[in-house]
């Protein structure tokens, strides 16, 4: 699923690379005035350097260029980190999602007005 991710029209994909190694990618889907935020991840030795934080900024950015308003994501309640970088970057939580995960742990869902990313031009 997530290699086909990469070739589909509407989902914008992001790779960091570190002296032509992968160290974290990121994609989003985009359906009319949503982008939806499936996944950012980052190698555990590069997190806490900004790679994340710079894969959601271009995310933010290309989605508002394909015409997203908002952009929405799923969080683990016990993602404390993944939480903290999505609050700082203007994130609020909307509702929870019970049982979420297939390991029965709840998601926290997220949303950002993504207007004021596509008047700063990214």
């Amino acid at each position: 699923m997530l290699a086909d991710s990469f070739f589909r029209e509407d989902v914008i994909t992001l790779a960091a690379v570190d002296e032509g190694k992968l160290v974290g990618y990121g994609f989003v889907a985009v359906a009319l005035d949503d982008a939806d935020l499936a996944n950012i991840a980052v190698e555990a030795k590069y997190r806490r350097r900004g790679v994340a934080q710079g894969l959601l900024d271009r995310l933010e950015a290309q989605a508002a260029a394909a015409g997203a308003k908002r952009m929405l994501l799923e969080v683990r309640v016990s993602n404390a980190a993944a939480m903290s970088l999505y609050l700082k970057r203007g994130y609020a939580g909307l509702y929870a999602r019970p049982r979420y995960y297939a390991d029965g742990e709840d998601a926290l869902v997220m949303a950002k007005d993504l207007e004021s990313v596509a008047a700063q031009g990214g």
